[in-house]
């Protein structure tokens, strides 16, 4: 092997390590999760069971508060975003990059599941999960079932 080489010659990653290979002159994007799914898709999910949320309300509600919050205030204002999560993480990844993962197209903030029907259907036919679902407000809570999911 020559220098810079490994017997890695594919692999699939997620922010912010396919933006660091992509720094790379000797790697290319051969293909996307959203080639896979066929477009967008929420990579990041926050839960809570059932029990948490009918025991704790309160908690529960003031909690999607502040994340419905901090998606518009990061939609709003994408450069303050990236800088406070560079100065709270106290990040050693170059400010650049973080700027350019949180601001790049390919990436969206938001409370609307994105795609998540795909791995559903997916977990049904492998046996993954016991309950087929119908669609995807069978496993989100009602409180954004107003948003476009999928």
């Amino acid at each position: 092997m020559g220098i810079g080489s490994t017997e890695i010659s594919t692999h699939f990653s997620s922010p912010p390590y396919q933006y660091q290979a992509l720094e790379d002159p000797r790697v290319r994007r051969v293909l996307s999760s959203y080639d896979v799914v066929g477009g967008p898709l929420t990579s990041n999910i926050v839960y809570a069971t059932s029990k948490f949320r009918n025991d704790n309300p309160q908690t529960y509600t003031v909690f999607l508060a502040a994340l419905k919050q901090a998606v518009a205030w990061i939609n709003a204002d994408k450069a303050a975003a990236a800088d406070t999560y560079i100065r709270v993480e106290k990040s050693k990844l170059d400010p650049k990059l973080i700027r350019g993962i949180v601001e790049s197209p390919d990436v969206s903030y938001t409370l609307s599941p994105e795609r998540t029907f795909v791995f559903a259907e997916f977990l049904a036919r492998t046996g993954g999960v016991k309950a087929k679902a119908q669609t995807w407000k069978d496993y989100f809570f009602p409180d954004i079932h107003d948003l476009p999911g999928s």
